[in-house]
């Protein structure tokens, strides 16, 4: 957190990706029946290069606010409940909101709203609904089902909402959206994979229900057993704005499971090289990296 820059020497126009931390996936039940986390939903997502929004004018020697979003935690495998929605990203008077935490697999079944919504978690029979997205920054997250917590909702501008697989059981993340602000092709806040309950799973599965691409986070999917070994939630990348994963719980159940923690978000600013400002540039406090695209 900081400001940028310390000084400016001459009014330009610059693009900019702003994604915030994304939401923590919920917990997984060790009740009767197995119940499991929802995904943590993708930090919300806001760029220059996604149309109708354009590089933004920035004023001659002004600085301006800089907040990278940390990621949500995530539920622990006691408390069985929702995670936490991630901390927003800044940049200037642009706000992107962190992701909505998944739902737990108690009585706080629901996906918190967010820069992307959070997916539902599930209590057996008892399911609920993914939080709301945000316009214009992310995507709602997943629904529960019997079989499985939702998955957390992805980015806007190209991302898409949690999906159930087609086997059904618990939801995929959310994909997120691909942006190319650093000269690379790189995909940003992917929601986090729904966690599983029981383990009859193909093989592709087992290792975990999918996040989003963009650092989704997998879900948790109990692995074959007598009685199943319980699979917690994996965390959300670093600086991707990426959803946390829901904790899953075999059936029948064991130990309580935790919902993975949401990724960073990340804040990067793409200045035209006629500004030919490179050594104005700072941030105070913390670093930056500047990079002259070719």
């Amino acid at each position: 957190q900081g400001t940028w820059p310390r000084q400016m020497l001459a009014p330009f126009s610059a693009d900019f990706l702003i994604v915030a931390g994304g939401g923590g996936g919920g917990g997984g039940n060790c009740a009767a029946s197995g119940h499991s986390g929802g995904g943590g939903g993708a930090g919300g997502f806001r760029s220059s290069f996604c149309t109708p929004t354009s590089a933004t004018p920035l004023t001659i020697n002004t600085t301006f606010p800089v907040t990278v979003g940390g990621g949500g935690a995530g539920a622990n495998d006691t408390g069985h409940g929702q995670g936490t929605t991630g901390s927003n990203s800044v940049f200037n008077s642009i706000t992107s909101n962190g992701g909505g935490g998944g739902g737990g697999s108690n009585g706080t079944r629901s996906g918190l709203p967010g820069g992307s919504g959070g997916g539902a978690g599930t209590s057996g029979a008892a399911t609920a609904s993914g939080g709301g997205g945000t316009a214009c920054q992310g995507n709602g997250g997943g629904n529960s089902s019997p079989q499985g917590a939702g998955g957390g909702g992805g980015a806007a501008c190209g991302g898409t909402s949690s999906t159930d697989f087609p086997t059904g059981p618990a939801g995929i993340g959310g994909a997120g959206s691909p942006n190319q602000i650093t000269g690379s092709n790189v995909t940003y806040a992917g929601g986090g994979g729904g966690g599983h309950q029981g383990s009859n799973l193909p093989s592709p599965l087992q290792s975990g229900i999918p996040g989003g691409a963009g650092g989704g986070g997998k879900g948790g999917v109990p692995q074959m057993g007598t009685p199943p070994s319980e699979r917690s939630g994996e965390a959300g990348t670093a600086n991707t704005g990426g959803g946390g994963g829901g904790g899953g719980v075999g059936n029948p159940p064991g130990p309580g499971t935790s919902g993975g923690a949401g990724g960073s978000g990340t804040v990067i600013v793409r200045i035209p090289a006629s500004a030919n400002i490179s050594e104005a540039i700072s941030v105070t406090p913390g670093t930056n990296t500047f990079t002259t695209l070719a």
